[in-house]
C-alpha cells in the first residue's frame, strides 16, 4: 500500500498484512499532521521558546482546561459500552488501557 491509502470498500476484507499496512499509514499521516499543526504551530513554538504572553496562556487554560476530563470520560464511555467484550477477551484490555495488565497491580 505504500504511502497512498487505498479507498476502503464495504465488505472487502484485508489480509492481516494489508490491514497492518493500512493502519500504519493512517497513523503515520495522523502523527505527521499532529507534528505539523500542533508542535509546529506558532502557539507551541512561542510557548517552548518562552515568548508566549502570559495572557495568552491564561486564555488557553480558561478555554481548554476541561479537555483532558472530556477525553477521559470518552474513554470510560467506550470501556463501559464494550465491557462485555473486554470481560470475554481480557487480552484486548491491555492494548486499550495502554499497559501490561500482567505486571500491573
Amino acid at each position: 500500500m505504500g504511502n497512498k491509502l487505498v479507498p476502503l470498500e464495504i465488505g472487502k476484507k484485508f489480509s492481516p498484512a494489508e490491514a497492518a499496512a493500512y493502519t500504519d499509514e493512517v497513523k503515520r499521516r495522523m502523527y505527521a499532521r499532529w507534528n505539523e499543526r500542533v508542535f509546529g504551530g506558532a502557539f507551541m513554538r512561542d510557548l517552548e521558546a518562552g515568548k508566549l504572553p502570559f495572557e495568552t496562556i491564561k486564555l488557553f487554560w480558561r478555554q481548554w482546561y476541561s479537555y483532558p476530563v472530556e477525553i477521559n470520560n470518552f474513554h470510560l464511555i467506550i470501556y463501559q459500552r464494550h465491557q462485555g467484550i473486554f470481560a470475554r477477551h481480557r487480552d484486548l484490555l491491555a492494548p486499550y488501557v495502554g499497559k501490561d495488565l500482567a505486571t500491573s497491580s
